[in-house]
């Protein structure tokens, strides 16, 4: 998964949820990011064009076993090339949401960086930092 860290900053998009919806569509989103408690919702300030709002973001809960910490671009990339779950393969959703960001017209260099190691390394490439496969 890609989560935030406390205390960074990103770009993206900020979701208005009408009122009349509000406890559904809450409901939804709480169910399906909070379902493991990898997560801590944080209130937050989002700068958008009309100004300020508060927003909910999810971000990566530090003391959740699941969370690896900062590690080299070269583990990561490696980790994100191979792993898969129930929901489906990681890299896919690296591509995915790197594809999304870009129809947003949004570039994060760090995310399209991680996303090249990983393609490099399902055609057969080394990225740097990284032993060779076993022959």
């Amino acid at each position: 998964m890609l989560a935030l860290e406390r205390g960074g900053s990103c770009r993206g998009v900020v979701y208005r949820i009408a009122e009349a919806q509000m406890a559904e569509e809450l409901m939804l989103l709480w169910r399906r990011e909070m379902v493991t408690g990898a997560y801590c919702p944080r209130w937050v300030k989002a700068a958008t064009p009309k100004g300020p709002v508060y927003a909910i973001a999810f971000t990566m809960n530090a003391a959740h076993h699941r969370y690896a910490g900062r590690l080299p671009e070269a583990q990561v990339a490696a980790v994100i090339a191979r792993a898969e779950g129930p929901l489906g393969r990681c890299c896919n959703y690296l591509f995915s949401t790197v594809q999304h960001l870009r129809e947003l017209g949004i570039r994060d260099r760090h995310l399209d960086r991680l996303a090249h190691q990983v393609a490099a390394l399902q055609m057969g490439g080394v990225i740097e930092g990284e032993e060779p496969p076993a022959a």
